[in-house]
């Protein structure tokens, strides 16, 4: 050996490029070395895995989520999906004065009502006739079948939701994000089953209506009659109660305004770039213009030192 030879372990760690730390350890158990079987690559296997699975689980979900990852700089990132994203369904919320909220009326596309134990609560409906303010609908004959079947229609002018569509005002917005985040919960908590294709199932139809009943029944009754008073359905007759109801007006002039200073500002932004590069271009013109200035200077003042030599 080199080290038995009398060079140092520096030297001999650098003629071979190895560590000089690792080259003391070889040299500590060299009887073991030298006794160990040849196809032996580790002398200590350190202590036993307590829970070998769980590594490999472990490797097997880091696996998993690397391959739903696009490299650094890609516009689309693909992830597993329901394939369901598209697809809605309806709720028909209604509420009293007092705060009462009447059980939620959850609309599905279907032909047939899923055999699901739904909560209780709410009522599921398949594919009902829902009409909008669409001029067909508002003809005598569709009027006059509407009476035949004991059925009221009651169409909503137009200008005139923010006062007579309270839920529209007040709560619909509350009601959806709290159902978008019981949802979303799910998507990223939620132990969840996958189809042969690899995308994951859709929840099922009583757990989207357990959503909406969660939702519906998280909506403080407070707020619901406040929203009366807002829209002024239910405000005193001795007008001491006008100031809750909500000034729309007052909100669209305010809206516009800050859109109006945001226009100012980005034209102001513009201009000042405009004048910077008009300066920028000036102060170019004039640095072009002095450096002509210096070199005629410079022709004049040299003119008269200047030497012809006559080769002749």
């Amino acid at each position: 050996m080199y080290y038995e030879s009398g060079h140092s372990k520096r030297s001999i760690a650098d003629k071979f490029n190895i560590q000089p730390k690792q080259l003391c350890k070889w040299i500590n158990n060299k009887e073991k070395l030298l006794n160990a079987a040849p196809y032996t690559q580790r002398l200590n296997t350190g202590a036993r895995l307590k829970y070998p699975y769980l590594e490999v689980e472990l490797i097997e979900w880091v696996k998993e989520a690397r391959s739903q990852l696009k490299t650094s700089g890609t516009k689309t990132v693909l992830i597993l999906s329901t394939g369901y994203e598209r697809l809605n369904f309806t709720v028909v919320l209604a509420c009293m004065a007092d705060g009462t909220k009447l059980p939620p009326v959850i609309i599905f596309k279907l032909k047939n009502i899923s055999r699901e134990v739904f909560p209780d609560g709410v009522i599921i409906c398949t594919n009902p006739e829902v009409l909008d303010s669409f001029s067909a609908h508002k003809t005598d004959v569709v009027k006059q079948r509407f009476c035949e079947k004991k059925t009221d229609l009651a169409v909503i002018p137009g200008g005139l939701t923010s006062r007579l569509q309270l839920l529209n005002v007040s709560l619909n917005m509350s009601f959806k994000a709290k159902v978008r985040n019981l949802y979303n919960n799910w998507m990223s908590k939620a132990i969840k089953d996958y189809t042969p294709s690899g995308k994951i199932k859709r929840p099922f139809y009583s757990l989207v209506a357990s959503w909406v009943k969660e939702g519906w029944d998280a909506i403080d009754t407070s707020m619901i009659r406040r929203s009366f008073k807002c829209c002024g359905i239910l405000n005193a007759t001795d007008r001491t109660e006008d100031t809750l109801i909500f000034d729309f007006n007052q909100l669209e002039s305010k809206i516009n305004r800050e859109n109006l200073g945001r226009e100012v500002e980005k034209d102001g932004e513009n201009n000042d770039k405009e004048n910077e590069s008009e300066s920028e271009g000036n102060d170019r013109n004039e640095l072009e213009d002095d450096e002509s200035e210096l070199k005629d200077n410079y022709y004049e003042e040299n003119e008269e030192q200047t030497v012809i030599q006559d080769w002749s």
